[in-house]
């Protein structure tokens, strides 16, 4: 999916094509806190949930949860280290 949106391959022939729902959601999950977020981990590339949160200044859990919903969207990728 990454490489279709990179532009580096062609979507498969049988690929779904995005509904209004999935639309409204996405528009409901980039709120000005969430795209405030999204340009701190673009700009200060936290290496943890807990330095996030630092720079946010928001609780773990919650961002975890947002976190989780970005993912969901791909607008981030989270990965173990």
């Amino acid at each position: 999916m990454r490489a279709v949106a990179r532009g580096e391959s062609a979507a498969p022939a049988d690929a779904a094509v995005p509904g209004i729902e999935s639309a409204e959601a996405l528009i409901r999950i980039l709120t000005p806190e969430n795209r405030s977020l999204l340009r701190t981990i673009r700009d200060e590339k936290p290496q943890s949930v807990a330095a996030q949160a630092r720079l946010t200044a928001r609780a773990e859990p919650n961002l975890l949860r947002t976190l989780a919903k970005l993912e969901a969207f791909g607008l981030v990728e989270m990965s173990t280290v």
